[in-house]
């Protein structure tokens, strides 16, 4: 398993920012943390469910996962229309820079 150092220094980064921010008695960031982590976990564990090979992020707000062989060769925006078309579901393609 990889780690994503920036992503998670990054995160860190920004957690500390905010608790400066925020009075202590009115902390909100670890239900935010939580909640995040739980739509992560939700959407990666329901790609893994019907046969997706996915890293589930340490932190930051995007899964990044491979296409799935059998539409591997359509190309990540053409797979992005088709998952609009058919499954009215919207995907940002990261493009072909990124694969």
């Amino acid at each position: 398993m990889s780690i994503n150092y920036y992503a998670a220094a990054w995160s860190r980064m920004v957690s500390n920012s905010l608790e400066r921010k925020v009075p202590r008695e009115n902390n909100t960031i670890p239900a935010q943390v939580a909640l995040y982590q739980a739509r992560r976990d939700t959407l990666c564990n329901g790609l893994e469910r019907i046969g997706w090979q996915v890293d589930k992020p340490g932190a930051g707000m995007f899964a990044w996962v491979k296409i799935p062989e059998p539409y591997a060769k359509m190309g990540s925006m053409q797979f992005a229309i088709e998952m609009m078309n058919r499954a009215n579901v919207a995907v940002a393609p990261p493009g072909s820079r990124f694969q």
